[in-house]
């Protein structure tokens, strides 16, 4: 499973990335630090993307302006996108989920409830992959 997360905070990265090393499957991730990177990664890897792990607020372009661009772009648009955010803003929720983003997990503060949700997240996308690659 091929995952890109895009997220201006590297503690959260380093977080993804010690979640990620405790699944039973192999995982390849990388990460960048707003939206305009993601796009620019994205388009210069060639490559085909599991998943989009995305966060909402980040400089230069944010996670609502990235989700808008991708919905333009056919060779991007399939990509499934979960939301990582502290944003508990219904408004936020609503959006996202209008612009096509597939799922939107809060981050808690709690280190274990959120590395639990991290990991069922990212166990339900790779088997949802599995299943479609079959």
């Amino acid at each position: 499973m091929r995952i890109l997360h895009i997220e201006d905070n590297k503690m959260d990265s380093l977080l993804i990335k010690q979640v990620l090393r405790g699944l039973d499957t192999t995982v390849d991730y990388d990460h960048v630090l707003n939206g305009q990177e993601g796009l620019e990664y994205i388009k210069a890897m060639n490559t085909n993307l599991d998943l989009i792990l995305l966060d909402i607020n980040m400089p230069l372009m944010n996670g609502k302006e990235f989700l808008i661009e991708r919905n333009q772009d056919r060779d991007m648009k399939h990509i499934p996108v979960v939301m990582l955010t502290t944003s508990e803003n219904p408004r936020d929720l609503k959006e996202c989920s209008e612009l096509n983003a597939n799922a939107y997990v809060i981050k808690k503060m709690d280190f274990e409830q959120y590395s639990a949700d991290i990991e069922a997240t990212v166990t339900f996308w790779n088997e949802v992959h599995k299943n479609s690659s079959n």
